[in-house]
């Protein structure tokens, strides 16, 4: 092979690289160190409505968890442990063996009391491997308890053995969007938005309590995008028209109040909406804004690997094949340009 032909294998790595890059697959900060670290969906238990997201990384012999709830009841305790046992199929089943946390770093168990908007973030350490966790035989369990000895368990989530390799949510999912998912019952289809405009480029807020359970953007100008599932409250329309959402036939309504503008649908009997509401902003998304927003929802699975493809924040998507077209097109002139050199030098 010549050298010509060398520097094409040398430069293909580069492109798959730059493709996947741009296509949102780069890997993780923690991932690239080399830290082992995995995400684990606590699921309601017994009815309970409170879901979260437990995530775990290992560095120099220490575990860190930390835990995010939500749909908990405000200004009571809950503490979140890790038991050698099994998730129970009701709040006062039993559940296992205690794993303590080492009480030198941030207490024996992570605990919290949970805040005005029903919100409960909390995290712990404990010396060890994060492999001696994996073997099938561990969960991490949320009670509403300041014991984690004690109380009701109201959501609770298995720590994947090791054979299922990483385990979903992937690290870098949008935690709010990890806590819906975790929330609703896996049967039930959930969607996602693969497009924003590009002032709502924040990480989503995290579901609380209210009008409606859903997952919110807050643009820099104030105003919100709300995905919300279930019931919702509206203000009289003042104007609806006819909209399909992925097949299903729905509603683009608006009204002087609030929301000022929203897209609803049916689906198997439940309700879905996106909602625009103003916020601290005085503008809202435009009517061709909100339909660009429905047209590219994305399933949102609970076994779906596609969200670690979607954008993490509210930034406009670039179409791939265009970005792809234009690597293509760039590897083609600069292998042409290799060649051409190649043939050159070949002629002295």
């Amino acid at each position: 092979m010549g050298p010509a032909g060398r520097r094409a294998l040398t430069l293909l790595p580069l492109i798959v690289a730059s493709a996947l890059l741009l296509h949102g697959l780069q890997p993780i900060a923690a991932r690239a160190q080399g830290l082992p670290q995995i995400a684990v969906l606590l699921r309601p238990i017994a009815g309970s409505g409170a879901a979260g997201i437990a995530r775990f990384t290992e560095k120099g012999g220490v575990v860190s968890v930390g835990v995010t709830l939500a749909e908990v009841r405000p200004g009571e305790n809950y503490v979140s442990a890790i038991y050698r046992g099994s998730c129970p199929a009701t709040g006062v089943g039993p559940i296992g063996t205690l794993v303590p946390f080492d009480p030198t770093f941030t207490g024996t168990h992570p605990h919290a009391d949970a805040d005005g908007l029903g919100i409960v973030v909390s995290s712990g350490d404990l010396f060890g491997k994060l492999a001696s966790l994996r073997d099938g035989r561990h969960v991490i369990a949320t009670r509403r308890s300041a014991d984690p000895s004690r109380g009701p368990v109201v959501a609770c989530g298995l720590i994947p053995p090791l054979a299922t390799g990483t385990p979903w949510p992937p690290v870098g999912v949008d935690d709010a969007w990890a806590i819906v998912r975790a929330a609703l019952p896996a049967e039930r289809p959930i969607y996602r938005p693969t497009w924003l405009p590009s002032r709502f480029h924040s990480e989503p807020l995290p579901p609380v309590p209210g009008p409606y359970f859903g997952v919110t953007y807050q643009s820099d100008q104030g105003d919100l995008i709300v995905f919300a599932f279930g019931p919702t409250n509206s203000a009289p329309f003042t104007q609806t028209e006819p909209i399909s959402v992925h097949g299903f036939a729905g509603n683009l309504s608006a009204t002087d109040g609030s929301p000022p503008i929203q897209v609803t649908w049916v689906e198997n009997g439940e309700l879905y909406s996106v909602r625009a509401e103003r916020g601290s902003g005085v503008a809202t998304i435009s009517r061709d804004e909100l339909r660009k927003i429905v047209a590219n929802l994305a399933p949102f699975g609970p076994n779906a690997t596609e969200p670690s493809r979607l954008p993490r924040t509210g930034q406009e998507s670039k179409p791939f094949g265009l970005v792809l077209g234009a690597i293509a097109l760039l590897a083609g002139m600069t292998l042409r340009r290799l060649t051409g050199l190649e043939e050159v030098s070949g002629d002295h």
